[in-house]
């Protein structure tokens, strides 16, 4: 009886032993890991349960799987031409779009536009300038700028200029003065460019000469500018239009 107490005795420690003493059994299965680009299940017991990562898709299609940045589409048209700068260009990069820029080809950002005309600073130099008076020549119209005052929203010693007289050197008017029997500055027309109602023009007929033997006539007009008092500002410009029509503006 005793011999086979302690067998059991010697049984049981043997089987105690075999719990906590010997390493456990590894499950080859337990241990699988799903290789890069792929993923599975979170403990996989098969490498068939792991599938290849599938990119995020954009609205310009897949994004590349190398690493480098996804292509983003632009976005689609607002309905607004002003909003989109593919539309309207921008030539000179200055951030202002081509519908909007008064020098679309001359980078001017700040737009200044001191007298006021049909271009900016930046691309309309004035035709003549003296004693505060700017001339402007354009194709077929003379704008006469002045009555200027200083514009600190603009920067620093920037001024801002008024038009005071804008006509055609070839309208009827004008061409009525063209009396060669009329002394020089004799004839003129008084040209005011309302709402400016200080300052004003007159346009004197000063003679027509014949510059070549053979060829037509020029005819000569002189531009007095006035202020609001009535005291002369300026009479340096002059205007010589061909008998074409064509015209020049010059400072005498």
């Amino acid at each position: 009886m005793r011999n086979k107490t302690v067998q059991m005795v010697l049984l049981l420690v043997g089987l105690l032993a075999i719990i906590f003493i010997a390493p456990p059994v590894e499950d080859a299965e337990a241990n699988i890991v799903c290789p890069p680009g792929t993923i599975g299940p979170p403990n996989p017991t098969d490498i068939s349960q792991c599938e290849p990562i599938i990119p995020p898709q954009t609205p310009g299609g897949s994004d590349p799987i190398d690493g480098s940045p996804p292509s983003v589409p632009a976005p689609p048209p607002s309905g607004d031409p002003l909003s989109d700068p593919n539309a309207v260009g921008d030539p000179d990069d200055d951030g202002v779009p081509n519908l909007l820029d008064n020098c679309p080809n001359d980078p001017n950002p700040d737009q200044l536009d001191t007298y006021g005309g049909p271009a900016g600073d930046a691309c309309e130099p004035p035709t003549a300038a003296r004693n505060g008076v700017t001339v402007f020549q354009a194709l077929n119209v003379i704008n006469i700028y002045g009555d200027c005052s200083p514009a600190p929203m603009l920067g620093p010693d920037k001024t801002m200029c008024q038009l005071v007289a804008q006509f055609d050197p070839t309208d009827t008017e004008l061409a009525s003065l063209n009396v060669l029997s009329a002394p020089p500055g004799s004839r003129f027309v008084r040209i005011e460019f309302p709402p400016n109602n200080d300052w004003y023009v007159d346009v004197h007929f000063i003679r027509r000469i014949f510059p070549t033997p053979g060829e037509p006539p020029v005819t000569i007009y002189q531009i007095n500018v006035y202020d609001g008092f009535g005291n002369l500002i300026t009479d340096n410009f002059i205007i010589l239009v061909n008998q074409d029509g064509t015209f020049t503006v010059a400072e005498r």
